[in-house]
């Protein structure tokens, strides 16, 4: 189980299920309890988390030079969107969007993303009917709600695809109608439990 904030975190998470007479075990990684530096050298997909480790505000500008430097010469260009995205709504979880904004300011591939793109746009709509400042907060928070769910579905299928191959027409159709971003994510740590698209999904 991955936990990303400490608020996720309690007495409920003991590492063990019960189920009548079965009983599973399962892992517990608590990534604010996680260096940057282990992050920083696993696969692309899972660099987006590295702003929620063990890490200072004042080293974050730094790891993300170096996220950047490895994104560009490693990610294809339609990746490279989607993890600067992801690392900006993870930054979400824990700084104010100012400061993720300008830590993220100077990313070309951030600037370009459509899902970033597009939840400005929402934002920005919400905001210019609303009209006054807390219509236009309002508008960016439910902007953000709907680009975390696509990007935790796309993240989901960037992943799945990694592990299970191509996801096919009923897969991607599947996936569409999930609406709630806490079953995708939940999703998303079962992987590695599952050997296939039609096991996660069942």
């Amino acid at each position: 189980m991955l936990l990303l904030r400490k608020e996720a975190d309690g007495p409920a998470i003991t590492g063990s299920v019960k189920h009548g007479s079965l009983s599973f075990n399962y892992g517990v990684v608590k990534i604010w309890e996680k260096s940057p530096e282990d992050l920083l050298k696993m696969p692309l997909a899972l660099l987006p988390l590295v702003p929620l480790t063990y890490i200072s505000p004042s080293d974050l500008p730094d790891a993300m030079q170096r996220m950047e430097d490895r994104i560009d010469a490693e990610a294809q260009a339609v990746e490279r969107g989607l993890l600067w995205t992801t690392t900006w709504l993870l930054l979400g979880l824990e700084y104010d969007p100012e400061f993720s904004r300008q830590l993220l300011k100077g990313v070309k591939a951030m600037k370009e993303s459509s899902t970033y793109q597009y939840t400005l746009e929402e934002g920005r709509i919400e905001g210019r009917r609303q009209g006054i400042e807390k219509g236009i907060e309002q508008g960016l928070e439910q902007g953000l709600e709907q680009g975390r769910l696509l990007e935790a579905r796309h993240m989901l299928i960037l992943m799945g695809e990694k592990r299970f191959g191509n996801a096919d027409i009923e897969v991607l159709a599947a996936l569409d109608k999930i609406t709630s971003q806490q079953t995708l994510e939940q999703l998303g740590i079962r992987l590695f439990e599952v050997e296939s698209w039609k096991e996660l999904l069942n």
